[in-house]
């Protein structure tokens, strides 16, 4: 008998939305649409609502101004399970509320709270008969696309919550955001053809001129501009690109004065590139290329687009070593330009200089620095400040690097406490780190790269330079004129009680975690409390157990590396508690009590939220049954 004629629950580095990792087993089927006019084509008809709540083109829409009043409708049985989907579009920082309950609207079973724009997915085991959307606080909203149905089989996808944008190395081997790209808003963007019907222009004239469009003034006015306009969900993300030549212009910018939210729009001279995602607060958006100067100088513009980005809650499929799901803890890079090298931020001492653009980088673009000066004579160096005092705190600092020779790295208080080491540069990039705990009272924390203690590199390239405060480097979060952070990755699956046995089964793992400092990181199958789970604990170690009403039943603690990839099974029954790891069986405890039919979530936590695991996932397996030790051996062989 094969092992997957009994495995439940099947999680891998697969596909993904934002907000949800995809279960390969099992696959979901529902039952019909519980929900009249959840699309709001055309009216509020089937819904119960005050005369606060209005029909709008995106849905319906809860004005800021108006008090507490619930939309609602009739659709659901108490007892049975539902998948319920719908669309939110929340203005600025508004709010709303998601739940179940009865026929005035009022709430009984909260299911989601503050949230804010996106499409969310939910398992639910109805306690309530009416779906209910509600304000936050003071919001300014719509909902749209509202679907619940039956789940026949309920789906194992992992509940995926970060709420900020993060990295990882895809399948390329390349450093970029984990993000979701729609597609693409211009027609022509490339100008390979005379279409020019998305673009109109103010104070100028344009044409298309050797595959580029040519935008020429044809007043005094100083400046000119040729326009793209697109249609945009109000709170969603839009990437805008653009190749900008000079011409006879003074300078080219792209900038918007309507619809979206754009920072990085100043003048720029010669040829250059923009890339930049802005916030949407219209329906309605516009970009404009933009030149200046007298009447007949123009500038030239190449290359336009524009894609809506989801970055928010993406999954990170990473692809350092074999693909995994990676889960990392809450980090802030405290260096404000990781990659503008030619900031003020960054001092340069001695005879060191910086040539901005000059390689490509670990991303893929020409976007990193060469660094020259470099004379062997200590004297000479590359430095940041973080203004922070460090004392009796752990910090870790990395950056990537390329080149020949050697150069030193510090991390220091510039005091009395600092660590360093000798780097041998290598011709690819190469990421290097460097922690270190401080003690002195007094002093800065810094970033120092320099060429101290007879170094022999004379030039090196360098990208990506982080310092955060924790035991070991975390993924690259980039900065460009602020610190950033990235919040911690959480993992969770609940109300899938029908794909567990808490009788009896196995949990199976194939993990690394991402560091070894004796802090307690779990991962559970429960009943989402502490009260009643299964446990796989990292704490110096492997420890597993069971928890029933409170206490623990059985416990097994393993010692081993826990920093490279193992293959743990965690089996329990009424009659025996095992842990299997890597084709061994580690330990066996018999006539063990187990939890009776409690047993729902599935997380990468101790449960309730806490003791989050931060690892690398390679897969991740659940089977209603206790699995023999032949089949143990296979399974984690």
């Amino acid at each position: 008998m094969s092992l997957l004629d009994d495995v439940s629950i099947v999680v891998t580095p697969n596909g993904y939305k934002a907000g949800e990792l995809y279960a390969v087993v099992p696959v979901p089927t529902e039952g019909a649409e519980e929900i009249d006019n959840g699309e709001f084509t055309t009216n509020l008809d089937s819904w119960s609502t005050s005369s606060w709540w209005v029909w709008n083109s995106l849905g319906a829409y809860h004005p800021s101004t108006s008090s507490h009043k619930p939309l609602y409708q009739q659709c659901c049985v108490i007892g049975k399970t539902y998948l319920i989907t719908f669309d939110l579009n929340c203005v600025g920082s508004s709010q709303a509320k998601f739940s179940l309950g009865s026929s005035t609207g009022s709430t009984t079973q909260v299911i989601g709270t503050s949230l804010t724009s996106g499409s969310y997915s939910y398992y639910v085991t109805a306690a309530a008969e009416y779906i209910v959307f509600n304000r936050q606080n003071t919001a300014e909203f719509y909902v749209d696309n509202v679907s619940v149905k039956e789940a026949l089989t309920v789906s194992a996808d992992m509940d995926v919550t970060r709420a900020t944008a993060a990295t990882r190395v895809d399948e390329n081997g390349l450093v970029n955001y984990a993000e979701i790209i729609g597609g693409e808003e211009v027609t022509n963007g490339d100008f390979t053809t005379a279409d020019l019907s998305d673009f109109a222009t103010t104070y100028a004239t344009q044409e298309i001129v050797s595959e580029e469009l040519k935008t020429t003034l044809n007043t005094a006015n100083g400046y000119g501009f040729s326009k793209f306009t697109f249609a945009a969900e109000i709170g969603r993300s839009y990437r805008i690109l653009a190749s900008c030549k000079q011409g006879t212009s003074d300078g080219t910018q792209v900038r918007s004065n309507s619809g979206i939210t754009l920072i990085n729009s100043g003048t720029n001279t010669g040829d250059w590139n923009y890339d930049e995602i802005g916030v949407a607060t219209s329906t309605t958006c516009q970009v404009r290329l933009q030149a200046y100067g007298a009447s007949g100088v123009y500038g030239l513009f190449d290359n336009i687009s524009v894609k809506e980005v989801t970055r928010d809650n993406v999954p990170r499929i990473d692809y350092s070593g074999c693909p995994h799901i990676l889960a990392e803890p809450q980090r802030t890079n405290l260096i404000t330009y990781s990659e503008d090298f030619t900031d003020s931020s960054w001092t340069k001492t001695g005879s060191v200089s910086v040539s901005p653009n000059s390689v490509v980088s670990p991303d893929g673009t020409l976007n990193g620095s060469t660094i020259t000066g470099l004379t062997g004579s200590g004297s000479n160096d590359l430095r940041f400040v973080t203004g922070l005092n460090p004392a009796s705190t752990t910090y870790t600092s990395s950056v990537y690097l390329k080149g020949s020779g050697t150069i030193k790295m510090k991390i220091s208080n510039n005091v009395d406490n600092s660590d360093n080491t000798t780097i041998t540069l290598t011709s690819s990039w190469v990421r290097y780190d460097l922690t270190h705990t401080f003690n002195a009272t007094t002093g800065s924390l810094g970033l120092t790269l320099d060429d101290s203690g007879g170094a022999t590199a004379t030039t090196y390239d360098i990208w990506g330079a982080q310092l955060e405060e924790g035991s070991y480097a975390t993924s690259y979060i980039p900065t460009s004129g602020s610190t950033v952070t990235r919040n911690q990755d959480i993992f969770t699956r609940d109300g899938i009680g029908s794909l567990i046995n808490s009788t009896e089964g196995v949990l199976f793992l194939e993990v690394a975690a991402l560091t070894d400092d004796t802090s307690f990181r779990a991962m559970s199958i429960s009943d989402g409390t502490t009260s009643n789970r299964i446990t796989l604990v990292y704490n110096g170690g492997i420890r597993a157990f069971n928890v029933v009403g409170g206490s623990v039943s059985s416990n097994i603690n393993y010692t081993t590396t826990i920093t490279t990839t193992q293959k743990i099974a965690i089996l329990w029954s009424s009659t025996s508690f095992k842990l299997w790891v890597n084709g061994v069986e580690r330990g066996v405890i018999s006539g063990v009590s187990i939890a009776s039919n409690t047993l729902n979530k599935l997380s990468l936590d101790q449960g309730n939220g806490g003791n989050n695991m931060f690892a690398k996932v390679k897969q991740l397996q659940v089977y209603k049954t206790a699995l023999t030790d032949v089949q143990l051996a296979a399974l984690t062989s």
